[in-house]
């Protein structure tokens, strides 16, 4: 039998900007993941790795099964096991990510994914940026401490780092990753002390 009328489902208004705060401290976590682990590329899917197939995944899994393949795909993409300190992050990403979505309303998963995809991204470019500025700042005090000479500008990060550069770039490219890993390390134990 077939009705003659329509009938219309209508639910409660949702608000992504109420929950902003969750998705920047989602994207957060998978940025400090994703720095540490070293990811970037030129492009969006190489520069979020893991983080975007877990998102991806993220709209039909949910719980310890979208752990589970977030750490199989990091296993898969960075070749090593279970790293406590990145995947600590990619972890608190993901549980993070895990409550916003059961608190909220399923149509709107889409969105916060989406966001969520995106303001990851930006993390990993700012922190990329802020890496680089930083390299260019270490490298100029490095020049003039050994009185190093640049042709026109300083090597650039990559070069100096895989030695392109010569020996002298080298060492001061592994110094310059051991001040930001200690400075890193830091932080953490900051943030520890004061939970």
């Amino acid at each position: 039998m077939m009705r003659s009328t329509l009938l219309a489902v209508s639910g409660d208004a949702f608000d992504i900007l109420s929950v902003r705060g969750e998705i920047e401290r989602i994207a957060n976590a998978f940025g400090e993941y994703l720095a540490r682990t070293g990811a970037g590329g030129n492009s969006k899917h190489r520069a979020l790795g893991p983080v975007g197939k877990a998102l991806q995944h993220a709209r039909a899994v949910r719980g310890d099964a979208l752990l589970g393949y977030a750490r199989r795909v990091h296993e898969q993409v960075t070749g090593r096991t279970f790293a406590a300190g990145d995947v600590e992050k990619l972890d608190e990403g993901l549980r993070l990510l895990d409550e916003l979505l059961a608190s909220a309303p399923g149509r709107a998963h889409g969105e916060i994914l989406s966001r969520i995809d995106y303001a990851t991204y930006y993390d990993v470019r700012r922190r990329s940026m802020e890496f680089f500025n930083g390299w260019e700042v270490f490298a100029r005090a490095y020049a003039e401490k050994h009185r190093l000479e640049a042709v026109g500008r300083l090597p650039l990060f990559g070069a100096a780092n895989h030695g392109d550069a010569g020996d002298p770039w080298k060492t001061a490219a592994e110094q310059y990753r051991a001040q930001v890993r200690l400075a890193q390390t830091l932080l953490d134990e900051n943030e520890e002390d004061n939970e």
